[in-house]
């Protein structure tokens, strides 16, 4: 498997966490929702890294 389609696997997968992650924070409360809240900050960032490895292939 080619690096570019190994990296666009794992964005997919990124995506899906983060999707799950914001479940989770839209459903929250309280001390709850702060942790969750960090949560899906650090999700967007995982995605936006491999975003941003994935159009540096693309270049």
């Amino acid at each position: 498997m080619e690096i570019k389609e190994k990296i666009e696997e794992q964005l997919e997968k990124r995506k899906n966490q983060f999707i799950e992650v914001f479940k989770k924070y839209d459903n929250a409360f309280g001390e709850e929702k702060k942790r969750a809240k960090q949560e899906l900050e650090m999700a967007e960032t995982r995605v936006r890294e491999l975003e941003i490895v994935l159009k540096m292939f693309e270049e």
